[in-house]
C-alpha cells in the first residue's frame, strides 16, 4: 500500500461525499453510500486504510 497525500485522500473524500449525498450508485439506482464503501473505494485505489479513515472521520466531523 502507497501512503497517499492528503491532497489524494482529499480528492478520493470529495468524490465519494459527493457520490454519498447525490445518493448515486453505478447501476444508477439510488442509495446511500456508507462508510464501508468509501473505504473499499479508496483502498482499491491504493490508499493506506488507516490513514482514510482518520480523514473519513474528519470529513464526516466537518460536514455536520
Amino acid at each position: 500500500m502507497t501512503d497517499p497525500s492528503s491532497e489524494q485522500i482529499s480528492e478520493v473524500l470529495d468524490e465519494g461525499f459527493d457520490a454519498y449525498r447525490a445518493g448515486i450508485s453505478r447501476r444508477g439506482n439510488p442509495y446511500r453510500m456508507g462508510t464501508d464503501e468509501l473505504l473499499c473505494i479508496a483502498w482499491i485505489r491504493g490508499y493506506n486504510w488507516a490513514r482514510t479513515e482518520r480523514a473519513l472521520k474528519m470529513g464526516r466531523e466537518q460536514s455536520g
